[in-house]
């Protein structure tokens, strides 16, 4: 959907909650009730970007011990940090459990990180996986290539073999 599309559906959704429900039923993964809100994005605005949604990886590591896991991707790595360059030490970490792939949390340092957090946080709230990152497709030419790139290291980390 492009956005004047998406804004529509939440338009109409609201102004006719039956209709909507009886047309678009609830399907997948999300449950009646269930809040897109648990785990709000948090977002510093300072020169250098700060955003975070869910567990670190501390937190990660200390509810789920051996099980917690993480993986991170500079944005000097993505195809538009080619034509707008990026300090090397900006980056995105996903941290997940390694035996669901269970993303828990999702963190950003660099420029606009509290433009970015919101795709990371929407798969943290509704208890998305690695895997359905991978099947996603983030719009070209922008750093939510980032995001992609971090969880594709995260699935090298289930393999028997280490890719750079």
């Amino acid at each position: 959907l492009v956005t004047t599309q998406a804004m529509g559906h939440v338009a109409v959704r609201g102004a006719f909650p039956a209709a909507w429900r009886k047309t678009f039923p609830e399907v997948g993964k999300r449950k009646g009730g269930q809040a897109f809100d648990a785990l709000p994005a948090i977002a510093f605005w300072i020169d250098d970007g700060v955003a975070t949604c869910g567990l670190t990886q501390q937190q990660a590591e200390a509810a789920y011990g051996d099980d917690a896991a993480c993986a991170s991707a500079k944005f000097s790595e993505t195809v538009k940090a080619c034509v707008q360059p990026r300090p090397d030490d900006e980056f995105l970490k996903v941290v997940f459990r390694k035996s669901s792939g269970a993303i828990v949390g999702v963190h950003i340092f660099g420029k606009d990180a509290s433009e970015m957090i919101n795709h990371g946080a929407s798969f943290v709230n509704r208890g998305g996986t690695v895997w359905d990152v991978l099947h996603s497709i983030p719009p070209a030419v922008t750093y939510d290539e980032c995001f992609l790139r971090a969880v594709r290291k995260a699935c090298y980390s289930f393999a028997a073999f280490d890719k750079k």
